[in-house]
């Protein structure tokens, strides 16, 4: 059994994008005038590989074995016979190997993003197949 879908961000709140990428375009504009062409385009890379995950899609698959994760430039698979719980989050879930809470989920685990209408099927998806516990 196996459970897919992508996210992206961008696309999600078109007003919250154009605001981003004008502040953004501003932002690039006045490092040009101020340091030059070289500096715009540190700041353009900065900028690109901080927030991609915001401005490209995201793929995530899930299956028995194995938590999928497929950006643009990345592709990243994990165990899930590591995960022992999952922890509900405001845009999807956290997948934990710990099995209470403690300061290092947030660096030993993964982060899915899920969107709204899909929640409730990869809940089911965790808690039955995976038998995570929340």
């Amino acid at each position: 059994m196996r459970i897919s879908w992508e996210v992206f961000l961008a696309k999600e709140n078109i007003k919250k994008t154009a605001f981003v990428t004008f502040f953004l375009t501003i932002v690039l504009i006045v490092v040009l005038f101020l340091l030059g062409i070289y500096w715009m385009l540190f700041s353009f890379l900065i900028f690109f590989f901080t927030l991609n995950t915001y401005f490209l899609p995201i793929e995530y698959t899930i299956d028995k074995e194995k938590v999928y994760i497929k950006k643009w430039f990345l592709k990243a698979s994990t165990d899930t016979k590591r995960f022992k719980r999952y922890i509900l989050l405001k845009n999807g879930f956290l997948l934990t190997p710990f099995k209470k809470d403690t300061f290092l989920n947030n660096f030993r685990g993964i982060h899915l993003i899920v969107p709204q209408e899909k929640r409730k099927e990869v809940e089911v998806f965790l808690k039955d197949v995976l038998k995570l516990s929340p």
